[in-house]
Parts: C-alpha cells; sequence; structure tokens
C-alpha cells in the first residue's frame, strides 16, 4: 500500500476512514505494517495544516503537497476541521510524534478562544488563510456534529483527563437545547440550524438523526440525564421520518411551517403536516463518485 499516486483526497475523510482505520486495525492486530501505513499517511495529511492560520484545508494534493479549499464550500466546515482529534492524538500516542497532537489540537484552542454570538455553538464555515469564521450560520449539519461529538468522544478517551473538551462539550449541548431545539404544539421536537440573521431555519436533515447518539453517551457519561430525554425525542422524529415516506427511507430534509406559512402551502404538504407535523422537503440522495459533480 502506498499514497504516493493519486489525485486531490479530502481531508476530512481521508484522516477518519484511513487513519483510523489503519490504527483500528493497529490496536486489534498489533501489526507493525499498520502502524507504519497510518503514519505515513499522517505525514502527508499533516501538509494540510500548513495554511496562515494553522486551520487544515479541506483537500489535498497527494502529489504536489497542495492543499486547497474545494470549490464546493466556503472554507473549512467546522465538523471537518473539528472531527479529525481523535485519530491524530491517537497517532501520535503510539508513534510518539507529537506533531500529530499540536497540529490537531492548536484547532481546538483556537475555537475555544473564539468569540462567539452564542457560546458553544460556532459557525460552519472558517476561512483556513485569515482563521476567521465565514459566516454566522450555525447548524450540526455538513458534519457539524461531528465536531461537538469529538468534544465528548476525546475527553472520555483520556479518561476523563480532557477538562476542556468536557466543559467546551457541556457548553455546546446546553446552547443546542436553549437555540437549535423547536418543539410544536403536538410536542413533536426537532433539531433545526440558525440562518446567517440568528433565525431558525425551520427545517431539519438526516444528520440530525446522529445527534441522539451523542446526546445518549453524554447523559451516560456525564451524569446529564436530561440530554438523555431530549435524544429520546429526537429519535422519535428520526423514527417519524421514515414513515413520512414510502420505502421505509428517512427524507434527507423535512421542514415545518407556523400558521402565516402554512396558509400559503400546498394542500399536499398540508396533508403532510395533519398527518406527521412536517413535510417532506428534500428526499433525493445522490451518489458521489469523486468526480466534480454528483451523479
Amino acid at each position: 500500500m502506498t499514497f504516493s499516486h493519486g489525485t486531490v483526497v479530502p481531508f476530512f475523510d481521508t484522516t477518519s476512514r484511513y487513519i483510523g482505520g489503519l490504527l483500528g486495525a493497529y490496536e486489534l492486530m498489533q501489526d507493525a505494517i499498520m502502524l507504519e501505513k497510518a503514519t505515513d499517511l499522517g505525514n502527508l495529511l499533516a501538509q494540510a495544516f500548513e495554511s496562515p492560520s494553522g486551520i487544515p484545508y479541506s483537500s489535498l494534493n497527494f502529489i504536489s503537497g497542495v492543499a486547497t479549499t474545494t470549490a464546493r464550500t466556503e472554507g473549512s466546515l467546522l465538523g471537518e476541521i473539528g472531527g479529525v482529534q481523535m485519530e491524530f492524538r491517537r497517532l501520535a500516542q503510539v508513534t510518539g510524534k507529537r506533531l500529530f497532537l499540536e497540529k490537531s489540537q492548536q484547532i481546538i484552542d483556537m475555537l475555544d478562544q473564539s468569540t462567539t454570538k452564542i457560546p458553544g455553538l460556532y459557525p460552519q464555515y472558517i476561512d483556513p488563510d485569515s482563521g476567521e469564521f465565514k459566516s454566522q450560520i450555525i447548524s450540526l449539519e455538513k458534519k457539524g456534529h461531528r465536531f461537538y461529538e469529538t468534544l465528548l468522544k476525546q475527553y472520555l478517551f483520556s479518561v476523563n483527563t480532557l477538562e476542556q473538551y468536557r466543559t467546551m462539550y457541556e457548553q455546546s449541548v446546553d446552547s443546542i437545547q436553549k437555540h437549535l431545539i423547536y418543539r410544536d404544539s403536538q410536542k413533536r421536537t426537532f433539531l433545526t440550524s440558525l440562518d446567517e440573521d440568528g433565525k431558525m431555519t425551520q427545517t431539519m436533515n438526516h444528520e440530525a438523526c446522529a445527534v441522539p447518539g451523542m446526546l445518549a453517551l453524554g447523559a451516560h457519561s456525564l451524569e446529564r440525564p436530561g440530554d438523555l430525554s431530549l435524544a429520546k425525542e429526537l429519535m422519535q422524529t428520526c423514527i417519524d421520518m421514515t414513515a413520512a415516506t414510502s420505502t421505509g427511507l428517512p427524507p434527507s430534509r423535512i421542514a415545518w411551517a407556523n400558521k402565516h406559512q402554512y396558509d400559503a402551502l400546498t394542500s399536499s404538504r398540508k396533508n403532510e403536516i395533519r398527518n406527521h407535523g412536517f413535510y417532506v422537503l428534500e428526499k433525493d440522495y445522490q451518489l458521489w463518485s469523486g468526480k466534480s459533480e454528483p451523479e
């Protein structure tokens, strides 16, 4: 296995799936070749951090070593730069190379020290050149939930010693409950996002269904029983999403409406709201082949 050829690779997915996979295989098999390949790959991916701010770019060309932000994004995604700390910290531990730890930890330190409109909730995009947030959209979509769950996992992985991660996680979850949770008149619970003006978008996509697991783990590990109640409520909404399609596959996005908006909806969407409490906004999934455009 070599990494000397190929085209542009995504920084986050390559870290999570390949370094994570190789490290997992090493832990199970204690086969030195797994660690060797994980180290080789880590050395290559470390080039993505070579931005003026230290925030990694979203993609990397293994041949040229040039890292860039992909045309499909407005910067580096919060969930991608804040979702790789587990892999790089463990790689540093088993190799003794602190570089891996230092590069990934500086992201958490930067976010921890940043000033945001809502404590614990971070905008979706960050400019790797300036280190500044590129928007004020707050969302757990576009892998955003991976950042917040990494805070919890890192604390637990450290055998409850990295207090920075616990503090950040608990502050984030408290703000999620206060600012991103919507309950309708029938007590249905939704996880939404905030737009540039800080207003709820009144939509929820399928990535929200990864959040109940995070909340349940945190509730059990950190003795936060209220988080388990929220996890159950959100999971029920996710179950209801599967009932809204003829295939039983959940739609990619649902939406709801206040009274004024309801009056302007089509009769079919009004019927969906009467049956489910929401209507399907997007139900098509795209196959991504690695080409410039989805198929």
